[in-house]
């Protein structure tokens, strides 16, 4: 049976691993900072990584000594920081198995620990940890938050700690894109009208919106035999007649 070839990623960090201090002395200090530094090469270059790299990284190179020199709070957290600032969604898949946890994504963009979302009536969270099971997070608000945001000192203090289930970020992003694709839908009516019939037809957004989407639909149809001369009556759901 053929071999599975290895990933770029997994090449490029195996190969440090095999042959780093081939030319210097040995120091175990040495190992782990340049095999931190190739994964975090790997990730910053684009390589790709396949889902169980991490895994096999972790296990096979005595990851538990330096994975936790770029822990951000929790082991090897801050490869998943670098990965998905990067926008490396092969190396964020293979973390994320390796870990056991499902994405967080929120706002179309994953979640990590120092990320910043605003959730309920919170305007300002920062992502702090996630939970082991990976069934949740935890994200905080800061007091003084204008004078110390962004930052861990004394005076950079919790004002507010929120625990947040994938359950709960999965609806909210389901809800976000619903109201995206609405306001896409209701400007794509809007764009109709204004391209073909300003000023003859006068319909504000706040009358599209309230439209249902079959009505939605409809209009679209109406507005392009209309556009062709075919004279069909506007549907009844207008709010007047296009004037003369």
């Amino acid at each position: 049976m053929k071999k599975k070839p290895m990933s770029t990623a997994y090449t490029l960090i195996n190969y440090v691993w095999k042959h780093n201090c081939k030319e210097v002395r040995h120091s175990w200090r040495t190992v782990n900072d340049s095999m931190q530094t190739a994964v975090s090469l790997a990730i910053s270059a684009g390589l790709t990584f396949d889902p169980d790299d991490f895994g096999r990284i972790y296990d096979g190179m005595r990851g538990g000594y330096w994975f936790g020199q770029y822990d951000c709070g929790a082991m090897g957290e801050g490869f998943y920081v670098e990965a998905c600032k990067e926008g490396n969604i092969s190396a964020c898949k293979s973390f994320e198995a390796w870990k056991e946890r499902p994405p967080f994504v929120f706002g179309g963009k994953r979640l990590y620990i120092g990320a910043e979302l605003a959730w309920g009536d919170a305007k300002y969270l920062k992502v702090t940890s996630f939970a082991e099971n990976g069934e949740s997070l935890v994200a905080c608000s800061y007091k003084n938050d204008d004078e110390s945001r962004g930052g861990y000192g004394a005076e950079h203090k919790v004002d507010k700690r929120v625990t947040i289930t994938t359950e709960e970020v999965r609806e909210a992003e389901r809800k976000t894109r619903a109201k995206n694709a609405d306001r896409q839908e209701v400007a794509r009516v809007l764009r109709a009208i204004e391209c073909h019939y300003q000023p003859r037809l006068k319909i504000e957004e706040e009358t599209v919106r309230g439209w249902a989407k079959k009505q939605r639909e409809e209009a679209l149809e109406w507005l392009d035999r209309d556009y062709q001369h075919k004279d069909d009556p506007a549907p009844s759901f207008f709010p007047a007649t296009p004037a003369q």
